[in-house]
């Protein structure tokens, strides 16, 4: 286990997906804040929520096709892009229709990490120790969730205002997506019994 936990793609995609929470939390818990700032009604920000919803459904299927056929790290590295999105987006809301594309985004790249996560973790490191390993991955995902919401509301403290800490975390999405996509899957093969179907690079 702590051969598995030092290579470059397990801390890649651990990062990915604690991110993805980071942010995901960060912006849903100050959602109304963020719309209210841009003009928008406590209604008009709820339009947000169903094509969160809705894509991050579509999404899960994509990912999960795209993940067989593609390398992993390709598809966490997409995610990481819309993920960079997202923050700056919410500040460019001044209807309800980007409102709606803002949500779409969000909730794709959310789901694209985690599906994506539970596709390549098994094929690039094998199944006889995979509980513990999306034990951390989960206590990462989950301590991020934590730490989201207090990033946010600090970074605007700091700053005077949401631009700063949105941009911060427009920037640090950007470049993990470059290090997610750049990152080489583990060369050992993976112990027997794990499927090796689809790409594992």
């Amino acid at each position: 286990m702590a051969a598995v936990i030092r290579q470059p793609a397990f801390i890649a995609m651990t990062a990915a997906v604690a991110l993805a929470s980071l942010v995901g939390t960060g912006l849903m818990f100050h959602h109304l804040d963020l719309l209210a700032e841009r003009g928008l009604t406590s209604s008009e920000a709820a339009v947000v929520f169903l094509p969160l919803t809705i894509s991050g459904a579509v999404a899960a299927l994509v990912a999960g096709r795209a993940s067989d056929r593609v390398p992993p790290r390709f598809v966490a590295a997409a995610a990481m892009v819309l993920m960079a999105s997202s923050p700056l987006l919410v500040q460019e809301i001044s209807t309800g229709v980007v409102a709606a594309l803002y949500g779409t985004v969000l909730g794709a790249s959310g789901t694209i990490v985690r599906t994506v996560e539970a596709t390549a973790l098994p094929r690039w490191f094998g199944i006889a120790t995979i509980g513990q390993i999306r034990g951390i991955l989960m206590a990462a995902g989950v301590g991020a969730s934590a730490i989201g919401p207090l990033f946010v509301s600090v970074g605007r403290d700091l700053a005077g205002g949401y631009g700063p800490v949105l941009n911060l975390l427009a920037l640090i999405s950007a470049a993990l997506a470059v290090a997610v996509a750049v990152v080489r899957p583990p060369t050992t093969p993976p112990p027997v019994g794990v499927a090796t179907m689809g790409p594992s690079a």
